[in-house]
C-alpha cells in the first residue's frame, strides 16, 4: 500500500506494506524480485512527466516507469 496525492504530478510518496507471491522460478528472478521490492519500499517521492513516472528512493535511486 502507498500514500500519495493522485491529483499531483509531483510529490511525496510513502510505501507502507509490500506483498508478493513467492512462486518458483530461477534464482535470478527471485533475487531481482527481492532487490526491486527493497528499492520500492524506500520510495520517498514521485514525478510524472509526459507519461513517465519517476519514483525516487531514500538511497538516491530512481525507478522509472513508462506507459
Amino acid at each position: 500500500m502507498a500514500t500519495f496525492d493522485a491529483g499531483k504530478k509531483k510529490g511525496k510518496l510513502e510505501v507502507h506494506t509490500i506483498g508478493s507471491t513467492r512462486k518458483g522460478g530461477p534464482d535470478s528472478y527471485l533475487a531481482f524480485d527481492t532487490y526491486y521490492l527493497e528499492k520500492l519500499s524506500k520510495a520517498t517521492s514521485f514525478t510524472i512527466n509526459d507519461g513517465i513516472l519517476i519514483v525516487n528512493t531514500a538511497d538516491g535511486d530512481m525507478l522509472v516507469y513508462k506507459r
